[in-house]
């Protein structure tokens, strides 16, 4: 059984803030305040999972 690693697929900070049509404020309020998808900080760089953003504006 082949077992193969699925690597996530990354956005930045200006990638999260045109697909959910927001300001960098609004989008630090939605990472850092209420929780709903965390941020990941590599090399510098503040980045989100594209799977979390999704399933965090997924509707109800």
């Amino acid at each position: 059984m082949n077992q193969e690693k699925i690597e996530p697929v990354f956005l930045t900070t200006r990638q999260v803030m045109e697909l959910l049509h927001c300001s960098p404020t609004t989008l630090y309020r939605y990472s850092e305040k209420e929780k709903k998808f965390p941020c990941y900080t590599i090399s510098g760089k503040r980045l989100y999972k594209q799977n979390e953003v999704l399933n965090a504006i997924k509707v109800k």
